[in-house]
């Protein structure tokens, strides 16, 4: 029935307003992307997933926290960035029930391997098996 993924788009068209990162949705799966240069940065994401923790409350919504998954993509490669205090890999981000989210190298998005390098070699290893 198409009335059901209808109804769900419909009652969750507000959770995009209280991110203040791009909320990307497919049918239930939902992405919060952000791009982090400070710590301030940082500290929205996790003020993000807070507030979707309240929203999902507010709205009866179970979520399931231990499928939540963070990938940091390092678009500069420099190794004088990658050694600096700030960087994603060191913030640590906590669910609402207090569980840290570890950040992955790998996670599976809708079918695709995505790593932290914004390498396709293991989406094309674990495909090609």
């Amino acid at each position: 029935s198409v009335l059901g993924p209808l109804l769900f788009i419909i009652f969750i068209a507000d959770l995009g307003r209280i991110t203040s990162g791009g909320l990307v949705t497919f049918a239930d799966d939902t992405k919060i992307r952000q791009s982090m240069d400070t710590i301030a940065e940082q500290d929205s994401l996790q003020k993000d997933l807070d507030d979707i923790a309240r929203w999902s409350q507010k709205n009866n919504m179970q979520l399931h926290e231990g499928k939540f998954e963070i990938l940091n993509y390092t678009l500069n490669h420099t190794k004088g960035l990658r050694a600096l205090p700030f960087t994603a890999t060191l913030y640590g981000y906590t669910s609402s029930s207090g569980e840290t989210i570890v950040p992955a190298f790998q996670v599976k998005d809708l079918g695709v391997y995505l790593t932290s390098d914004a390498s396709w070699e293991a989406h094309i290893r674990i495909t090609a098996k």
